[in-house]
C-alpha cells in the first residue's frame, strides 16, 4: 500500500457501500438479494422484499456478465455526476433477472448494440480528501 500526504495508509473505498464486495477469488462481485417467498431478485440488495414485504431474503453475488438491454450516449455534464462526457449509460440485464443502470466503458460507442455481452469491473472514479482511491462498478464489453 502507498501512503497519502498525512502518512496514513491509503485505502480503496467504495463510492457507495453495499453494492459490491470482495469475493474469496480476490475479485469484486455485485451483491444482490432474492426473496425466499416470492423469488424476486433485487439489486442493490435489500433487507425486505419490495414486492411481498418478506424479511426472508438471501444475499448472493450476481454473475459477472450480462447483456445490454438499452443504452444512450451522454454528451453534456450534469451537476449530479462526477463523470466527464462523453460517456455511455446502459441498462444491463443480468442472468438473475435484475436490470442494472450503469456506465458502459472501454468501448467504441458506435459498436454498442442491444444484446451485446458485457462484464462488470471496478474502476477508480475519484480520490477523496484523505487521498484514498474511490472505486465504483462499471461495465465493459466482455472479453
Amino acid at each position: 500500500m502507498s501512503e497519502n500526504v498525512a502518512g496514513a495508509e491509503k485505502k480503496t473505498i467504495p463510492l457507495q457501500e453495499g453494492l459490491f464486495e470482495m469475493g474469496s477469488d480476490d475479485k469484486y462481485h455485485l451483491v444482490a438479494s432474492r426473496c425466499k417467498s416470492c423469488r424476486l431478485t433485487f439489486f442493490p440488495k435489500r433487507k425486505y422484499c419490495g414486492k411481498c414485504g418478506s424479511a426472508d431474503v438471501e444475499v448472493f453475488n450476481l454473475s459477472d456478465r450480462g447483456k445490454v438491454f438499452t443504452f444512450s450516449q451522454v454528451d453534456r455534464k450534469s451537476i449530479y455526476t462526477i463523470i466527464d462526457p462523453p460517456y455511455m449509460e446502459a441498462e444491463v440485464e443480468m442472468p438473475e433477472g435484475v436490470h442494472i443502470f450503469t456506465i458502459l466503458d472501454k468501448c467504441d460507442f458506435k459498436a454498442v448494440d442491444f444484446g451485446m455481452e458485457v462484464e462488470v469491473y471496478m474502476d477508480k472514479v475519484k480520490q477523496d480528501e484523505a487521498g484514498n482511491d474511490v472505486i465504483a462498478f462499471k461495465f465493459k464489453p466482455a472479453a
